[in-house]
């Protein structure tokens, strides 16, 4: 029997009035990567009016016959600097960029909307950042108009989806996204008590007697006499249900000299690096580029050979520690150094898309107005979030993080959760129960 391949997906033509590297990467990346079409793009009318497939006119002035997407300026421009978002409801959904009275199929410009929040034009606007310099949810727009909890793109592109097929009259013959589901494990530390020298050592002992801490003074004896595993070494357990369960597991290892901000087992020590080698034989690994590293030139560069040495292989993929992110020089950084997949996209103290999409993006330079090769994969929360910020109890966070997981699976969405070494523990009254948390999280998202 002859084996079944999927149809080829359709072609569509584009045109625009002026080809320019804004709209070229938003059009790709909403027909391409979110729709699943091949796409041609065009300023020649001769060149359209002759293309064979589908057509799509998004520009200033009607095609008779043509269905229109009519424009904004966003992305014909080559400045940044305020927009003016009014939102509205289509579909009802909510959108921005509305073009209300042109004569267009779409009464907004889905493209230009995209844009702005998948190349996060915000975060390149003037802004307070806070205490560790990072742009904070609480002015982003999508939190402001109460937003933040939907893939707001990807709401978009289904229901443009929905009209287009209407004005076709059949479905589209298209390469539909998959869903998928990757764990991430950020080692922030590596161990609670043990492998950290015995000076470490000895200030955790002085540290536990100064506040009269018996349980953990006892249990960093136990651990450093190897009487017990220390409780942080939960690694063997969640690599061994991975495999099980069959699911993508990658842990972001913190690798660097200690800082005040950097405080994992140190770079040379030795505890790590057979750390290491235990995590990346079984599993992914990943840099966790240090808080330091985002002011020291040579920083990020040293740490990713650094850990290439230890576990012989090329590091590609990467999450800020402390989601140190700044736009865009954070993100050339990482490609100067070889970094092609970066995870920070989320917001360290709230949950939420934080460039409306549950998708990964190709990074989009808006200085150099140019497209790179960095991919850019969202996340929806961390456990830490729910934890330190929102305070809220391990089934209230259960509850919303599988609201998450239906909104991926509904839309083909690549969902990625984020715990951290510490919270499998269990030390702390705050932490109970989240082990738990992750195994039944694990058996449902995967």
């Amino acid at each position: 029997m002859l084996e079944q391949f999927p149809p080829e997906p359709e072609s569509v033509c584009v045109w625009v009035d002026r080809k320019r590297p804004r709209a070229i990467y938003a059009l790709e990346t909403i027909f391409r990567d979110f729709i699943g079409l091949s796409v041609q793009i065009t300023d020649q009318i001769e060149a359209f009016r002759n293309a064979e497939g589908l057509k799509v006119n998004y520009s200033s002035v009607g095609i008779p016959g043509v269905f229109r997407v009519a424009k904004v300026d966003l992305l014909f421009e080559t400045e940044i600097f305020e927009q003016e978002l009014h939102w509205g409801q289509w579909q009802g959904v909510p959108v921005f960029f509305q073009t209300v009275n042109a004569k267009s199929e779409v009464p907004f410009d889905l493209f230009a909307a995209a844009f702005y929040l998948l190349s996060r034009y915000e975060e390149y606007l003037p802004f307070v950042p806070d205490e560790h310099g990072r742009f904070p949810a609480s002015q982003s727009v999508l939190s402001q108009s109460g937003n933040l909890k939907r893939p707001l793109i990807d709401e978009w592109v289904e229901a443009f989806v929905r009209v287009w097929e209407a004005s076709l009259g059949r479905p589209l013959r298209r390469t539909k996204p998959e869903y998928r589901f990757v764990s991430t494990i950020d080692v922030d530390n590596g161990y609670a008590y043990a492998g950290k020298g015995l000076l470490r050592t000895l200030f955790g002992f002085a540290g536990d007697l100064s506040r009269l801490d018996w349980g953990h003074l006892f249990a960093r004896l136990r651990v450093v006499r190897k009487l017990e595993t220390d409780p942080y070494d939960r690694y063997d357990s969640l690599i061994e249900q991975s495999e099980l369960l069959g699911f993508r597991l990658l842990f972001f290892v913190l690798f660097s000299e200690l800082g005040p901000y950097d405080r994992s087992l140190g770079m040379h020590r030795s505890s790590m690096h057979r750390l290491l080698r235990r995590l990346s034989d079984f599993s992914e690994v990943g840099l966790h580029p240090s808080y330091a590293s985002n002011s020291e030139e040579r920083g990020l560069a040293a740490e990713k050979e650094a850990l290439e040495a230890i576990v012989h292989r090329q590091i590609a993929q990467s999450r800020q520690h402390y989601l140190k992110l700044r736009l865009p020089q954070t993100y050339r950084n990482l490609i100067e150094t070889g970094i092609e997949s970066d995870f920070s996209m989320g917001y360290p103290r709230q949950t939420g898309w934080r460039m409306g999409s549950c998708r990964p993006v190709r990074f989009y330079d808006l200085e150099l107005e140019e497209s790179t090769g960095l991919v850019v994969h969202p996340f929806p929360f961390m456990d830490t979030v729910y934890i330190d910020h929102m305070r809220w109890s391990p089934e209230q966070a259960f509850e919303e993080m599988k609201g998450y997981m239906e909104q991926c699976r509904q839309f083909g969405g690549t969902l990625i959760s984020v715990f951290h070494d510490r919270t499998f523990s269990e030390m702390l009254p705050a932490w109970r129960d989240w082990r738990s948390v992750y195994e039944q999280w694990i058996n449902m998202a995967r």
